[in-house]
């Protein structure tokens, strides 16, 4: 655990920059509120004569998350994360066939042979990265971290389903997307489907905030009647701003 001093210190830091930013006077009263298990980050002001509450972000005292990156790869305590190499093939395979009737994020149809094109489309790639186990070598899933305007990345993850509720997805996720502002990311966030409760409490967990509630904005089939199935999407985020270190 860290030591009281040095993260109330932080967090004062945090609310006089916040309030420098907003022009509002903060009185550097950091408040700890807890929801759902997750802890979150705010910080008193006087507006109007009241006393009120602002959000800043996600908070943890739980022992700083570790990571570095060594080149091409993103090193943290139980994972590699680095590009696709062709040796990868069986156990990329192995995961996105889990996925064949997946209702969120399928693959019909997928084989051995034609799961080759798909580990094509990741060598080489700077947004895919392979999610290696370091004890064993073996790859559980990946990353795509995609380049978006305005300085953004677009996440998105698979995991294979016999390495879920580990944690290993919380902890690529987080790496890669503090790995990513450490490297001048303004933003990123990630889409799902509402109804995918696991992704999106991923999310949540990782710190990232849900900005948007689309309604039937996308579809990826037809129906037996040949119209779109259209499905919502939630859109979280997290900007580099709202990373506390």
């Amino acid at each position: 655990m860290p030591d009281p001093d040095e993260v109330r210190s932080v967090l004062l830091k945090r609310a006089e920059l916040n309030g420098k930013l907003s022009g509002l006077p903060y009185d550097g009263t950091p408040e700890i509120k807890e929801v759902n298990g997750l802890k979150y980050l705010y910080v008193r002001k006087r507006a109007g004569g009241k006393v009120t509450s602002t959000y800043v972000g996600a908070f943890s005292v739980d022992k700083p998350f570790q990571y570095r990156r060594e080149g091409d790869r993103i090193l943290t305590e139980r994972l590699i994360l680095r590009p696709f190499r062709e040796k990868d093939l069986d156990d990329q395979f192995e995961f996105l066939s889990q996925l064949e009737n997946d209702e969120f994020e399928g693959y019909p149809g997928i084989t051995r042979e034609n799961a080759a094109g798909h580990l094509a489309e990741r060598l080489g790639s700077e947004a895919f990265y392979a999610m290696e186990l370091r004890k064993s070598g073996k790859v559980i899933g990946n990353l795509y971290f995609g380049d978006r305007d305005f300085d953004a990345k677009e996440a998105g993850y698979i995991v294979n389903g016999d390495y879920r509720r580990r944690g290993y997805a919380l902890e690529a996720l987080r790496a890669v997307t503090l790995d990513a502002f450490d490297r001048g990311a303004h933003r990123v966030y990630a889409e799902c489907d509402p109804r995918n409760t696991r992704s999106w409490k991923l999310l949540e967990k990782a710190g990232f905030r849900r900005e948007a509630h689309l309604r039937k904005n996308v579809w990826f089939r037809r129906g037996k009647d040949g119209a779109p199935v259209w499905k919502d999407t939630y859109i979280y985020a997290m900007l580099g701003e709202d990373v506390l270190r």
